[in-house]
């Protein structure tokens, strides 16, 4: 079986590829995202040094989502 995976799917295809490589002869990857902490974490402006910012962390408490995603909005590793 070959699978293709792009963006957010290039995540879920290399897990699948790590988890069942008998499955696979092919794994094609375009442009996939794979780390998620730098995009959604790391690169925020509220968030330094592996810590969220007291402001930032009160608005999380309060709303129960990331400030800058919608709350529809989730993220994950397989």
């Amino acid at each position: 079986m070959s699978l293709l995976g792009t963006s957010f799917a290039g995540d879920i295809t290399g897990c699948f590829a790590a988890k069942c490589p008998g499955l696979l002869t092919r794994l094609v990857m375009l442009n996939p995202l794979l780390n998620y902490k730098k995009r959604f974490v790391d690169d925020k402006p509220y968030w330094s040094h592996d810590q969220i910012h007291e402001g930032a962390g009160r608005e999380l408490t309060e709303q129960g989502s990331w400030p800058t995603l919608r709350p529809s909005s989730s993220v994950g590793r397989c």
